[in-house]
């Protein structure tokens, strides 16, 4: 029996994710803006980290990486990742919360990533923005990836197929949302100015980008493997836009950069 829903998703997640075209894609833009935030020699937290992709790559690039996620599942696939990579000196690993660091004391970071979704297993933001202003330094960069509440693809694609409710599903609070084809776990889809209100005591707000308007999401990469001409030259176009309105706040997911005040 698994200890946390996303147990069940752990061992297939990197196929289910980061294997596929949508996924790599996404995952690329956001190491690109990560490089720029974080440098060689910085210490990090990495909230929420799933596998450990992420900070199995930025370890790569020198970067100390303190990586905390609630599944046991999740976290198993991480050990195995960083020790093949002989990360080990670069990356620690904890079971926590969203909100509670445990082990990560009272020294101050230099940034902090929290990638693809983390955010949305929260209702309320206000005890994780309280957890992140007391982990970083003044100054230190922050880098969320969230969920949106309007995804022009999946309203789209559902509509198309006459699924009326799930096309609309983002707007449901408290969603019951399957993980791995298994258990279920309520997600919540924060829109960008629900994020910046709750952030605003303790962050400055630097930029929003948009990941994922002209690109469909993940679980419809199939189009993407019928056309993949095609969804390069959207891709690139989704790079180019995703600063700007809509492209910034209609999406599979966004990017919010801050800094602790």
């Amino acid at each position: 029996m698994h200890e946390h829903p996303f147990d069940a998703a752990a061992p297939e997640y990197d196929e289910s994710f980061v294997g596929l075209a949508p996924g790599t894609w996404f995952r690329s833009w956001v190491w690109k803006h990560a490089t720029q935030l974080f440098k060689s020699g910085d210490e990090i937290l990495d909230l929420g980290c799933g596998t450990g992709e992420d900070a199995v790559f930025l370890a790569k690039q020198g970067i100390r990486v303190h990586a905390v996620d609630i599944s046991p599942g999740m976290l198993e696939v991480a050990r195995e990742k960083v020790e093949r990579a002989g990360l080990e000196d670069l990356i620690t690993l904890e079971r926590g919360s969203l909100t509670a660091i445990a082990s990560h004391g009272d020294r101050l970071c230099d940034g902090f990533l929290s990638d693809f979704g983390p955010l949305n297993c929260l209702e309320h933001l206000a005890p994780f923005v309280e957890s992140a202003a007391r982990s970083l330094r003044p100054g230190a960069p922050m880098l969320l990836v969230v969920m949106g509440p309007v995804c022009p693809w999946e309203i789209a694609w559902y509509l198309m197929h006459l699924r009326f409710p799930t096309a609309f599903r983002r707007l449901t609070r408290g969603l019951d949302a399957p993980v791995g084809g298994g258990p279920t776990i309520k997600v919540w889809y924060h829109s960008p100015r629900a994020l910046r209100r709750a952030l605003r005591d303790h962050f400055d707000v630097q930029r929003l980008i948009g990941i994922g308007t002209l690109v469909p999401p993940p679980y419809l990469s199939g189009l993407v493997t019928r056309a993949p001409r095609l969804f390069k030259g959207l891709n690139k176009l989704d790079r180019r836009l995703g600063h700007i309105f809509p492209f910034n706040r209609w999406n599979d997911h966004y990017m919010l950069i801050a800094t602790r005040k």
